[in-house]
């Protein structure tokens, strides 16, 4: 088991392969946490993360805590094939996210799969929590099977379970491709029969989790599979329910304090991160304990927010 910890990354980093990241380029069974990736870009052909590009293991131990990308992921992509990109991983294997986030631009050419926090999954079941997406995602390319998603996509496997469905996460932020049939979603992309997607109090602030947002396919979509879901936030400060009637939140409350409510309910020793609106924007990030070296003069992290 690899372990990683406390590593920033201001250089960029430009493949003509695959498996391409910000702080790790490919990697079997591992720990990271407390890494941030400002480099002005991070380019592969495909499986390209701001953070990891590859991780292989589906060993069920391998965690991401504290991570966050500023810098602009791309994959150049490959004439056939099924390619992937995504904010923090391009490709993962079973994993634990929590605590982590992206605000820079997704994009890519020749792609099929591209997603805000991680470009494909393969193992179930994948767990996510007090994650966010704050960012552009882009792909030129002109085909109907583009699959895109503000949080992740996943091909062959169950997101999240009944226990640990994806919490607490929300992505603001735009989803582009010239292909009027490309399937975009706000939140979890499944694209295999026969898995489900979980996920509860996840918010959209830019009414892209409604089925009447310009999404194609609302805030999820699922090849014959269920949706277990309860509470997306919608964009005129109100709750909406997708599934069953939950009052955990009380009405009205802004992004940052729903947010900040689930963290404060997990208790003091919970390890989860708080959530502050430090442009006024209303749409938070996560306070980041990173070390005080790290924010001596402007970083690429506070300017992506501007």
């Amino acid at each position: 088991m690899i372990t990683i910890e406390g590593c920033l990354n201001t250089g960029s980093v430009k493949s003509n392969s695959s498996s391409v990241g910000g702080i790790i380029g490919q990697v079997n069974q591992m720990k990271i946490s407390l890494c941030r990736n400002d480099a002005d870009s991070i380019k592969g052909l495909h499986t390209v993360g701001g953070i990891i590009g590859k991780v292989v293991s589906a060993s069920g131990s391998e965690t991401m805590d504290g991570c966050l990308n500023t810098g602009v992921v791309h994959a150049t992509g490959a004439s056939s094939g099924w390619m992937n990109v995504g904010g923090l991983i391009g490709w993962a294997g079973l994993y634990s996210m929590i605590n982590s986030g992206n605000t820079g631009r997704i994009s890519g050419t020749n792609l099929y799969a591209i997603a805000g926090l991680m470009g494909d999954v393969r193992y179930s079941p994948t767990i996510v929590k007090n994650c966010f997406n704050k960012s552009e995602i882009y792909t030129s390319y002109n085909n109907s099977a583009v699959k895109m998603a503000g949080l992740i996509y996943s091909n062959k496997c169950t997101i999240g379970n009944s226990t640990n469905p994806v919490l607490n996460c929300y992505f603001s932020g735009t989803l582009s491709c010239p292909h009027a049939s490309a399937t975009k979603v706000a939140f979890v992309l499944q694209n295999s029969s026969g898995y489900d997607v979980y996920y509860d109090y996840i918010y959209s602030p830019d009414g892209m989790g409604t089925t009447n947002g310009e999404l194609k396919s609302g805030s999820y979509y699922s090849k014959d599979a269920t949706i277990h879901a309860r509470y997306h936030f919608n964009t005129n400060g109100s709750y909406a329910t997708e599934s069953n009637t939950n009052t955990y939140f009380s009405s009205g409350k802004n992004l940052t304090g729903a947010l900040n409510e689930w963290v404060n309910s997990q208790g003091e020793e919970s390890g989860y991160y708080s959530w502050v609106d430090s442009d006024g924007d209303g749409i938070p990030v996560l306070v980041f304990p990173w070390p005080d070296s790290w924010n001596s003069s402007p970083s690429k992290r506070q300017r992506a927010h501007k």
